[in-house]
């Protein structure tokens, strides 16, 4: 793709990279509008105009979600409120191109999944006091 058709990425915060780089390199933008390199570098633009220009694909709790990984998340099938006081022990995540799907290990599934923070598990923990 060409750096124009990645800047909309970059504006929203991802991180992106030219193919030929070597892996681990990429510009990335910081709140004020800096555009940096990994190494924090203000240069990294050489080659504006070539059209190998790539999103950097991120890894998400999603792709790192297992039976021997799993994550405790607060579920729902309610888009509008997402995080509506069900707790879930997810193993697998799904998605059919349309619609995100996780999985518990009773293969119960939902629509929606956000992880608990540390915080979350540890008043979770606090109930018992």
């Amino acid at each position: 793709m060409l750096l124009e058709q990645a800047l909309p990425e970059l504006r929203a915060g991802k991180k992106i990279r030219r193919t030929s780089w070597e892996e681990g390199r990429f510009i990335a933008m910081l709140g004020e509008g800096l555009i940096i390199d990994q190494s924090r570098s203000r240069d990294p633009l050489l080659g504006m105009g070539m059209n190998d220009w790539e999103v950097v694909k991120e890894e998400t709790w999603e792709d790192k979600v297992s039976k021997d990984n799993p994550y405790l998340c607060w579920v729902s099938d309610d888009r509008a409120r997402p995080m509506t006081g069900h707790v879930a022990l997810i193993v697998r995540c799904n998605n059919n191109n349309t619609n995100m799907h996780y999985y518990s290990l009773s293969g119960a599934s939902w629509r929606c999944a956000k992880p608990l923070s540390k915080e979350e598990v540890n008043s979770l923990g606090n109930l018992n006091d």
